[in-house]
């Protein structure tokens, strides 16, 4: 399944609930479902600038990625853990080329707030980047 299948697929379970509350406790399960990452590397070397919550990431490089999350908040960290089920197991060519839209299309405004959705683009940003560099 390619990026953008995933994206839709996941855009699909969202809007298939019925409400934002339907729609707010799924993004709160995968929160809880991530494993995110352990007490000592939450320190401010790991932790992603912009977010008013505190979102940690560890990015491991190789011929696949694997984007690793957390956050002190469920809703961040949902929302991050989409984006780490997006990109982990993929080569960086693929992460560079990919449009990663899908907080564009989740229907959960209510937990992405412009301050939020900004935030997502900045950390989709880093890591189209980040391996873009590593593409080469």
């Amino acid at each position: 399944m390619t990026i953008e299948e995933q994206q839709k697929e996941y855009a699909a379970r969202f809007a298939a609930l019925p409400d934002d509350f339907d729609r707010y406790t799924l993004l709160m399960q995968l929160a809880m479902e991530s494993p995110g990452l352990p007490e000592e590397e939450k320190g401010e070397g790991s932790r992603f600038p912009g977010c008013r919550s505190n979102l940690w990431y560890r990015l491991e490089e190789g011929d696949c990625l694997r984007l690793l999350t957390d956050s002190d908040t469920l809703i961040v960290k949902g929302l991050a853990s989409l984006l780490s089920n997006l990109v982990t197991g993929r080569t960086p060519a693929e992460v560079v080329k990919a449009e990663i839209t899908l907080f564009d299309t989740l229907q959960i405004e209510v937990a992405l707030t412009p301050e939020r959705r900004e935030g997502f683009a900045q950390l989709v940003a880093f890591v189209q980047r980040r391996a873009g560099e590593l593409a080469g």
